[in-house]
């Protein structure tokens, strides 16, 4: 519930934005409760929001999530007294449903693969935007697998994921682009959490969005926080999965 109700939050605070940011835009586990958004806000996210969003495995847990939670608001979780299907996506938004296009993953498509393949995903990236089908998106994201905390000991965090993005955010100003924490992992704990706190250092540096996916995996849905977890939902004493 929170990565589903998190990126609603995220949605809704870029179209309310508007394309125009004062500040960096940071989504995180201090966005997860769904009970804060008005059917004007989702309303207004659905009415202004094409987005591309690139991903494998770990990246589908967002977009079920999603999917998860249209029955669970019709069905008045939270107390949640919503209109039908207000929560519902669908790639070119029919029947009033946000629009969003999931990439091809690890098959042949758009947006195929996620950012931890260099450089496919800054390639798909571009053909996607360049085609001309898809010139009302103004929203890209991609996420992580498991290689988040490789780039950052291999040293190639920087010119193969954040420093790509800003180059894709000069090359193409009208279009968002979504930075991304990776999954948790307990058994490279120390890059994994250096990587998460470089790429938030980047977002928080310039004038950019990012969902803070890793953050949100150490929130439990009743706001207690545990600081060695794994992307399993286990909770370990300390790194490397030690109880």
């Amino acid at each position: 519930m929170n990565r589903c109700a998190s990126v609603w939050m995220g949605f809704v605070l870029l179209a309310a934005a508007g394309g125009v940011r004062a500040e960096p835009l940071l989504i995180d586990h201090r966005h997860t409760d769904i009970t804060q958004l008005t059917q004007a806000r989702i309303e207004r996210a659905k009415a202004v929001l094409h987005i591309g969003y690139g991903h494998t495995s770990h990246g589908s847990q967002v977009t079920d999530g999603m999917t998860g939670l249209v029955g669970f608001a019709n069905g008045g979780g939270l107390g949640l007294s919503l209109p039908e299907d207000i929560f519902a996506w669908n790639e070119g938004g029919a029947g009033g449903a946000l629009d969003l296009e999931e990439g091809a993953g690890y098959d042949s498509g758009w947006l195929e693969m996620d950012c931890g393949y260099w450089s496919t995903w800054r390639d798909e990236t571009i053909e996607y935007l360049e085609d001309p089908s898809h010139a009302d998106v103004n929203v890209v994201m991609w996420s992580w697998c498991g290689q988040m905390g490789d780039k950052y000991s291999g040293g190639t965090l920087t010119n193969q994921y954040l420093q790509p993005m800003a180059d894709l955010e000069a090359a193409y100003p009208d279009v968002v682009f979504v930075y991304m924490t990776g999954h948790v992992d307990i058994w490279d704990d120390a890059d994994n959490k250096a990587a998460c706190e470089a790429i938030r250092a980047w977002c928080a540096s310039g004038n950019r969005v990012l969902y803070d996916f890793n953050d949100i995996e150490h929130w439990d849905p009743d706001g207690t926080y545990y600081e060695f977890v794994n992307d399993d939902c286990a909770v370990y004493a300390q790194a490397g999965g030690a109880s």
